[in-house]
């Protein structure tokens, strides 16, 4: 029986084909030999810049492109096993349910009375459990039972994403695993998901929309290793955003880098339990990574820094030093910070406003036409903006329009899976119960 094609045996013959050597073929696509040779055996893959020097080389027509794009994307175990060996999915959903639990391998080997060398050859799809196995090993590792269904029944297979998919579509793809990580069930289940998205993303990096989007799925990874208490990951992908070059796209790149830089800062404090902010041991991580990275120490940065500095002594309920913290974001000059102000800053700015008691200042923000027209676009900005002016109508004791909004913020998480705000909109219905 014929093998499926890997990228790497699609590459050689390509290679053969046109009667080349992989020095010939190194040589025209500017990598050495050896680089080359690790393609052909499957130790490495190319980037994306390599892919299409690659492809160029080899004088690809658009079939065989898309074919060498589809088998660098997809998980190797699932091309290169046979279809009726292939595991239900890979190996890379027994280790996140591992992570999930905080176990190493060797501990789970341990409970399982295994050697460990067999559990690290299930999770890299190298051999697969017999069904007894499986189902100790989900017992062990506390799996949800969509989880339990995908592993012993296969019904999960990641699906390779279309490689000539529109930004559009590929927005869409970013929303719903936004929107997914707050969920409890199945979570193990994204890791895959999240993997697969960043490898065509990656691919078509070239593609500024596209870029733009892989940015936002590593912000959203960093959030979702978070809530899992996976910090080590966690601060994997707000480093890859830190390297981020800010000339490369001035219109977001700054914000960007500061989300990154908050989203490491929860290093300090489990996102879980509520209230452990620690705002003044997250200043001085922030002024660390800030003097580290001295290329986006740049006016735009510094006011994120404060204004999110402000957000997390709000939290704290040290108000004075929120006012001061958001009185010096606000003073810093740049002629480009209005240009550059996206939706997320204007929902800070209106959350930091309503909670220092100046919450018809906030409604003047969250009214604002960038708002509305993203309110229309993104069910998450929606749902904050909703949530938001609910909270500024309770402080302004309009009890009526505030129920109404807090109605409508239930509905909007029911009707997207935002779960990931539940707990701040059952806080403010539960104040609306016990208004005086």
């Amino acid at each position: 029986m014929n093998k499926p094609e890997t990228f790497a045996t699609h590459l050689r013959r390509s290679r053969l084909e046109r009667g080349l050597s992989q020095a010939e073929l190194a040589q025209r696509v500017g990598v050495s030999k050896t680089t080359l040779g690790n393609w052909e055996s499957e130790r490495t893959l190319p980037s994306a810049p390599e892919l299409g020097s690659l492809m160029e080389a080899l004088s690809l027509g658009g079939q065989d492109q898309r074919a060498l794009r589809r088998l660098v994307a997809l998980p190797r175990a699932l091309v290169t096993l046979p279809p009726q060996e292939r595991p239900p999915l890979t190996g890379g959903l027994l280790r996140a349910l591992r992570l999930r639990r905080g176990l190493t391998q060797s501990e789970v080997a341990r409970r399982l009375q295994m050697r460990q060398g067999t559990l690290a050859k299930w999770e890299k799809s190298e051999d697969w459990p017999s069904t007894e196995r499986l189902t100790a090993l989900c017992m062990v590792l506390g799996a949800h039972p969509a989880e339990v269904e995908a592993i012993l029944g296969g019904a999960f297979l990641p699906q390779p994403l279309p490689w000539d998919a529109s930004p559009e579509w590929l927005n869409e793809e970013v929303d719903l695993l936004r929107n997914a990580v707050g969920d409890k069930p199945g979570q193990a289940l994204l890791d895959l998901r999240f993997l697969e998205l960043e490898a065509l993303l990656q691919l078509r990096a070239e593609e500024p929309a596209v870029r733009e989007l892989l940015w936002q799925l590593w912000i959203i990874h960093a959030i979702y290793f978070c809530y899992q208490a996976r910090y080590e990951e966690a601060l994997q992908y707000t480093n890859r955003l830190l390297e981020i070059p800010h000339d490369l796209s001035k219109a977001c790149s700054a914000p960007f880098q500061v989300a990154a830089i908050k989203k490491a800062t929860a290093l300090l404090r489990p996102l879980e339990v509520p209230g452990a902010y620690r705002p003044r041991q997250t200043r001085a991580a922030l002024s660390f990574l800030l003097a580290q990275q001295t290329q986006i120490v740049i006016p735009e940065c510094q006011a994120w820094y404060w204004m999110y500095l402000g957000e997390l002594f709000i939290m704290d309920r040290a108000y004075d030093e929120a006012e001061r913290c958001i009185e010096r974001s606000n003073a810093i000059p740049h002629p480009d910070l209005e240009r550059i102000e996206t939706p997320e800053a204007r929902l800070l700015t209106a959350n930091h406003l309503i909670d220092l008691g100046k919450p018809q200042e906030g409604l003047t923000l969250l009214d604002a036409p960038i708002l509305e027209r993203e309110a229309n676009r993104s069910p998450w900005i929606r749902l904050r903006r909703t949530h938001y002016r609910a909270k500024a109508l309770v402080e302004l004791q309009e009890v009526a329009e505030a129920d109404e909004l807090i109605r409508q913020s239930y509905a909007l998480m029911e009707a997207h899976q935002l779960e990931v705000m539940r707990g701040a909109v059952d806080t403010l219905a539960f104040r609306m119960v016990h208004l005086p």
